[in-house]
């Protein structure tokens, strides 16, 4: 199991550069004002080769949780 950390969007897209994930975990209200349904979605983009072109079925599972009560 290798567990990665990132705490907003371009951390996240960085690390693709060195690595691919299997499953995402991402919280929904991100660092600098990114969201995490977003960042999958982006995330699944560039995995799967399909950045803007069309959707190919995303390689890697994703998760994502809130705290957020509002």
């Amino acid at each position: 199991c290798d567990v990665r950390l990132a705490t907003d969007r371009n951390e996240a897209l960085a690390s693709l550069e060195r690595w691919i994930p299997r499953v995402i975990l991402a919280d929904y209200q991100l660092e600098h004002g990114d969201n995490g349904l977003q960042v999958l979605e982006e995330l699944c983009a560039r995995v799967s080769g399909s950045a803007g072109i069309k959707p190919r079925p995303c390689p890697v599972t994703g998760v994502l949780v809130t705290a957020n009560h509002s």
